[in-house]
Formats: structure tokens, sequence, C-alpha cells
């Protein structure tokens, strides 16, 4: 389900990318999975809060537009609703995750220059995730995680029953 937002929206999820960047480094947060941007990071901020973005416009619920952290723990959208943003076609779940949780992945397919465009893939239950054939750290040298195929995932049609 791909998603298109608006110049208006780019604008707020900009502002709200680099708002919660300086947040995180005022407050020496450190990223749940030991990313190291190799900039400043503020490209992957905003990227992540437009997936947000892009999610609760398709479900109806409103983004968090705040400067908080980002740190693990918080949640996305609503009270269980973690959006994941992906280049790759899996969905990541690590093992500070809610088991309760729903995760939601999404492509990121936004062009430099253009309005941001998310693909919205599916959806899974975060304990339907964490299974054994799913544990991998992808074969590099990165910390192990579950890393969900995308052809394991509920369809979007099919979020909130």
């Amino acid at each position: 389900m791909k998603v298109v937002l608006s110049w208006e929206e780019t604008e707020e999820i900009a502002e709200a990318g680099i708002g919660r960047a300086l947040t995180n480094w005022k407050l020496g947060t450190k990223h749940s999975a030991g990313f190291k941007p190799k900039d400043l990071g503020f490209e992957e901020d905003i990227r992540g809060v437009g997936a947000e973005a892009a999610v609760g416009k398709v479900l109806g619920i409103p983004w968090d537009r705040s400067y908080g952290s980002a740190s693990i723990g918080n949640v996305d959208l609503g009270e269980d609703i973690e959006v994941r943003s992906s280049k790759i076609p899996f969905l990541i779940l690590r093992p500070k995750d809610s088991k309760e949780s729903r995760y939601i992945l999404v492509r990121d397919l936004w062009v430099s220059r253009h309005k941001p465009v998310y693909d919205i893939v599916g959806w899974l239950k975060g304990g339907d995730g964490m299974t054994e054939d799913n544990w991998t750290n992808f074969g590099k040298d990165r910390p192990f995680c579950w890393g969900v195929p995308q052809s394991k995932l509920n369809p979007m049609e099919n979020f909130g029953q």
C-alpha cells in the first residue's frame, strides 16, 4: 500500500525528525541497535518520522510530533503500534521489543526533491515473529535480531482484527 505525503506533511516530518535527533544528542541517547550514521543522522530521523506519518495517515491515527527521545520503549502510534522502516525485505525485531506490540514494516521509497513515498508492507504481533527460525544477524558483524521475511507478515487489510 503506497502512501505519498504532502509538502506540508514533509515540512512537519523534517522539523520533527531534526528535533528528535537534537533531543537524543542532548540526552546522550544511543541507538538501540548500535546504529552509527555516517554523517549527522538527520536524514535517518526524518525518514523514520516520515514512515510513522505515512502509517498514521493510513490508519487515521495522529503521529507523535514531539521531540522526545526516540529511544527503545516508546510506541510510535497509539498504545501498541511500532513502525519499522527497512531497506531490506524483513521486519526487524530486537530482544527488548515487546511481544505484545504490533509492528508495521514500511519500505522507504522517498527520492530526493520529490514528495515522500512509503510502501506499507504489512504487520505482525511481536511475539509471532520472535521465533527460532527468524533469529539472525544476516551473516554480518551485527547484533542478532529476529528478521521476519515480509512474506510472513499480515496484510494491512487485516490490521486491527
